[in-house]
């Protein structure tokens, strides 16, 4: 019971700050996250503790500490659990991971990891378009070479995949990046605003 009660409540309260983009709330909760995750090793079921590190992980990646994102999405990519990942959390962090890397600058890195995640996306039986329609652009982004066009190339993708998105939440993730670069805001105000939207 102590368990569930742990995980259930920092869960909750942590998704309420991300969706709400108060990043600087959510990563007050980064520490007792980690001592009870470390504390209840192997008790908590893994999607649990998958989507706490997507969550800690977007966290970061909403404060533009991309080195700690970094860290904690690849503690869900890298993590031993056996064989009990399934892609309802591992195609969100690769998203993530791709938009983790773009922002760290790591070019040769990100170009090697789109082709991995190309095929992984196009192999996968749960995939939807919007994965697949956003790597290629991402692939397109990093070798384009006309920086003034970027945010119209921005723009037109984030039309195209309000129009063709199906539900998941990769779609909220890189709309919220698309509208951060579009507009020329943090990506915590582009969350806040667009969370903000939908209650209308």
């Amino acid at each position: 019971m102590k368990v569930k009660k742990f995980a259930y409540s920092v869960s909750t309260e942590i998704s309420v700050y991300t969706a709400m983009g108060d990043f600087k709330k959510a990563a007050e909760l980064v520490e007792e996250i980690n001592k009870g995750l470390n504390e209840y090793k192997g008790k908590i079921q893994w999607n649990r503790v998958s989507y706490l590190y997507i969550e800690i992980a977007f966290t970061f990646f909403g404060l533009n500490n991309y080195k700690m994102a970094l860290k904690w999405i690849n503690r869900l990519l890298n993590e031993k659990d056996g064989g009990k990942k399934i892609n309802i959390f591992i195609r969100p962090a690769k998203i993530l991971n791709l938009l983790i890397h773009f922002e760290m600058g790591n070019k040769d890195l990100l170009e090697s990891l789109i082709k991995s995640e190309q095929r992984f996306f196009e192999k996968d039986k749960l995939q939807y378009r919007t994965e697949i329609v956003f790597v290629n652009f991402l692939k397109e982004l990093i070798t384009h070479e006309n920086k003034a066009s970027v945010i119209d190339m921005m723009n037109d993708l984030r039309i195209k995949m309000k129009k063709d998105h199906k539900e998941n939440t990769n779609y909220d993730t890189i709309q919220y990046w698309l509208e951060s670069k579009i507009m020329r805001k943090s990506f915590a105000e582009a969350v806040k605003s667009k969370t903000l939207d939908s209650l209308l």
